[in-house]
Parts: C-alpha cells; structure tokens; sequence
C-alpha cells in the first residue's frame, strides 16, 4: 500500500478497508432463466457483504473513465443514436449474438492482460495499482451456499455480483474479439457489444459472414456464442430492429420479450403513488427514447395502457401522465448524461 499512497487518499484508504470486519464467504446463488430452452441458470455471487467488495467499487470507479474501448455499447441509447445516422446498403444482413454464459467462462489472466493494455493505451500512472487491486478481487472469491457449509474458492471465470465484474468482462471481450473484428472491418457496416450482446451490420456475402462468427467462436475454447441472421428484422436489447427499404435506414420500437407478464405495480399496493407516477413516465420516455416513429411510439403506449389498466390504474391517473410524456419531447431524453 506504501507503495502505491500517491494514488490512494486517506478517504479512499479508509474505504478500502471498510469491509475488513466481514470474514464470511460470498452467499452463492442461481437464478433460473425460465425463458431459455432447456431452462439454464444464472450463478450469483452476492458480494454485498464480501471483503473485497470495497476494492472492487473502487476499481471499477476508476477504470471506466480510462478506458476506451470503441466496440462497446454503454446502453440502448447509444445504439440508437448511432443507428440514426445509417444509410443502409440496399443488401445487408441485421446479425445478433449472444456469449453464452460469459461471467464463469472468463479467463482471469487474460482479462487482467487486456485492462492492463488498456490503461497503458489510456496512460494511466496508476496502471500498477490498479492491476494488482484488480488481481486482488479476482483471486479471492470464496463461496459457500445455502445447501452446504462448504467452501469454494472460485479458480476461473469473474463473480457475477462483484461491482468490477462488468467492466473486466467488457475489456476481456473487447480484446478478444478485436483482430477479427478488424480484419472483417470491410464488411462490418456496425459492430457494438453490450456486455456479452452482439450487434453487427453486415454488408458482404452471407459465406463471409458465417466465417467471421465462425473466427469469433474458435477465439477461445471456452467462449461460445449463438446468434441469429436476418435480411429484415431483428431483436437486440430493448429494441425491435426493422429495415424500412423505401429509405434505406433502419427503424426500431421497444422490443418486449414473449414471456413478460407486466406484473407492475398494482395501483393498490402501498407504494407512494409518486413511485407508481414515477416508474409509469420513466417507461414511457423509455418508449419514445425507443422509438424511431410517432407510430411506434403510440402502438407501444397503448398497450401499456391496456396493461396498467389491468393491474388497477384509473383512468383520470393514467391520463394526466399520459399527457405528460410527448414524442416531441424524445430527442432530449437520448441525450447522454455525464455523470
């Protein structure tokens, strides 16, 4: 630590050691994806309680605004705003992929190669620091569950429920996948990646296409994806992707998943009704945000309507917010927000 003060003020230090008092392994969990067929889990390492856990914050905290990574999606938002600037060829294939089970497949050392070239990339003086924080929140994640007193020491792969998870798992995709997406670029009208979500743009021969996933599956042995190729229309996050051929750009609306019950908020329960007023005009800027046409806008609305309505909401107190929300309001709601 002496090594390092210059970089680490006594506040960050305290911080550092704040969790010192917590001894326990990390609460290990599975959350089932019933939507998945076969149905698969999701292996959680709840680390709210866990020692590392300030280190990991403070990682993660000063990592994100270091780095660049360009094929890297910071949310839907993004995409669509960058969508709005296409012209699509009049031949193109819209391609989705999906890493399958990214966190536990991780490699840990090649993760702690990629950040450390990014923060050099970047100039960071703290680099060595950082790095070696870093090693300290990946190399000491021990778990035990509810079913067993046993201890697990996890010896590959990130902890999902780690604060510093996310950002490690982008940088080690990021580097993985960089020289083949570059050495396809001809043909790659977009690529971005939200985590372990592809979107690509694909302007080429469909043979050249399935040969480029096919490079991006064989990268490492233990990182595999699924994907789906379409000449019309796609899903990918939030968003429904459409090709509108008359004037060659892509259009989009707000993607909702079969399976979604719309269980909000009953209008009954005792949440303060400026919880209910609030989450109702966050989804409906949501769905302006999302939509790339007035139409869309309302067809979205008006099923949320339907749906709130179910669940109890008048309709004198879904219509003042209703009204409230314009779609000529949307262009300020993409705007990004520096933090």
């Amino acid at each position: 630590m002496l090594t390092f003060e210059c970089f680490i003020t006594p506040n960050a230090a305290k911080f550092l050691r704040s969790y010192d008092h917590f001894t326990n392994p990390a609460k290990f969990h599975i959350i089932p994806k019933i939507h998945k067929t076969p149905m698969v889990g999701r292996p959680i390492a709840a680390s709210h309680s866990y020692i590392t856990r300030p280190i990991s914050v403070f990682v993660d905290e000063l990592f994100k605004p270091r780095i660049r990574m360009p094929t890297v999606l910071r949310d839907s938002g993004e995409l669509i705003r960058i969508l709005e600037s296409i012209v699509l060829p009049s031949e193109c294939f819209l391609v989705t992929a999906d890493v399958i089970s990214l966190y536990p497949n991780v490699d840990v050392k090649k993760t702690l190669v990629a950040l450390d070239l990014l923060l050099r990339e970047a100039r960071a003086p703290e680099t060595p620091l950082l790095i070696q924080l870093a090693r300290t929140v990946f190399e000491n994640n021990f778990l035990i569950s509810e079913f067993s007193k046993d201890i697990v020491h996890q010896d590959f792969g990130l902890a999902m429920g780690t604060p510093f998870a996310v950002t490690a798992a982008k940088a080690f995709m990021y580097y993985l996948e960089k020289d083949t997406v570059a050495q396809y670029s001809e043909y790659l009208l977009l690529y971005k990646r939200f985590i372990d979500d592809i979107f690509a743009i694909w302007h080429g021969p469909k043979q050249s296409l399935l040969e480029f996933l096919d490079a991006l599956n064989n990268k490492h042995d233990r990182i595999k994806l699924t994907y789906v190729i379409s000449e019309i229309s796609i899903s990918f996050l939030d968003l429904f992707l459409y090709k509108d051929q008359a004037f060659n750009t892509l259009q989009f609306s707000t993607f909702q998943k079969p399976l979604n019950k719309y269980l909000y908020i009953p209008f009954e329960s005792f949440h303060p009704a400026s919880n209910e007023r609030a989450f109702i005009k966050g989804e409906l800027m949501r769905y302006a945000r999302n939509s790339s046409s007035a139409e869309a806008f309302c067809d979205t609305r008006q099923k949320f309507w339907k749906h709130l309505r179910v669940r109890g909401y008048p309709v004198r107190f879904l219509f003042l917010l209703f009204r409230e929300i314009k779609y000529t309001n949307r262009r300020k709601w993409l705007v990004r927000r520096i933090l």
